[in-house]
């Protein structure tokens, strides 16, 4: 495993400590590799839902209507009042 040295301001510092504490660590470094570990899994999930996205229109193929034809329409359903 590889060495990160990070400086921390005092306030940092203490945060870090206060919640590795809270969240039943006794190093300050688990928390922080807990944070980075959630942060990778939500950029993870982050990078395959717009994938999923760009894989559905794909799918969905090409649309034959001119584009500003399906703003307004876009642009109508926005100003219907809702009830």
């Amino acid at each position: 495993m590889s060495q990160v040295t990070v400086p921390l301001s005092p306030d940092l510092r203490g945060f870090v400590d206060e919640r590795a504490s809270s969240e039943g660590m006794t190093d300050p470094a688990d928390f922080v590799r807990a944070v980075l570990e959630r942060e990778r899994r939500a950029y993870q999930d982050d990078v395959a839902r717009v994938q999923k996205l760009i894989d559905d229109g794909i799918a969905s193929g090409v649309c034959e209507q001119d584009a500003f034809q399906v703003l307004d329409e876009v642009f109508a359903g926005i100003r219907q009042p809702r009830g």
